[in-house]
């Protein structure tokens, strides 16, 4: 016969409000990481993928199971690897948690681009690196645009320089100029041989 029972109560209510919070948590950043319109991958410390959104997939042509089988030095064009490796060893090093750079990419398919990544530390419980969180932007275009631009200054430069073949009259201190071949036509029409200098 029991005459008398003792029972231990643990109000659990703040637990689950801090497991359900952790829970919203991630899920926002789950959401924000696989709808991001930029490319997105979480790297280990040795730099493989742990995690890529379809963005990423994408930019890179890759199956998000193939690129789990890679480093990001696997898609990175040859001749940039050092970036990538000296930006991760640094954060690693806990020289700094966030950074941003520019590099190249290597396609799936053998095509290159530029892209600007933001690489952020996720530290374990210990306050050690743990993972990088990286955010991929494609900047292809915007560099096809800057390389178009200075092409385009150089060839002004260079039409500049040849017109700038002056010859001095000391008597008269007018300056005559040379004028290439396309530009000479206008010169005999305008008769415009004669400039003031600034």
């Amino acid at each position: 016969k029991v005459t008398a029972s003792v029972g231990i109560f643990e109000d659990i209510s703040e637990r689950k409000q801090r497991d359900r919070a952790i829970r919203e948590s991630e899920e926002r950043f789950r959401g924000a990481f696989e709808n991001a319109a930029v490319g997105a991958s979480i790297v280990d410390t040795k730099g493989r993928f742990v995690k890529v959104n379809r963005r990423l997939c994408e930019m890179l042509g890759y199956s998000e199971a193939e690129l789990l089988q890679r480093t990001f030095s696997d898609v990175t064009h040859p001749e940039d690897i050092r970036i990538g490796v000296d930006a991760l060893a640094k954060q690693m090093a806990g020289e700094a948690d966030t950074l941003s750079f520019e590099k190249r990419y290597l396609h799936r398919d053998g095509h290159g681009g530029h892209i600007n990544i933001s690489p952020s530390v996720i530290r374990d419980r210990d306050g050690n690196p743990a993972y990088c969180v990286g955010l991929w932007q494609d900047i292809t275009m915007r560099k096809m645009a800057e390389d178009a631009v200075l092409r385009t200054n150089n060839l002004l430069n260079a039409i500049s320089a040849e017109q700038a073949d002056f010859i001095d009259d000391v008597d008269t201190h007018k300056i005559f100029v040379r004028l290439p071949g396309s530009l000479l036509s206008l010169r005999n029409r305008y008769s415009a041989s004669v400039v003031t200098p600034f």
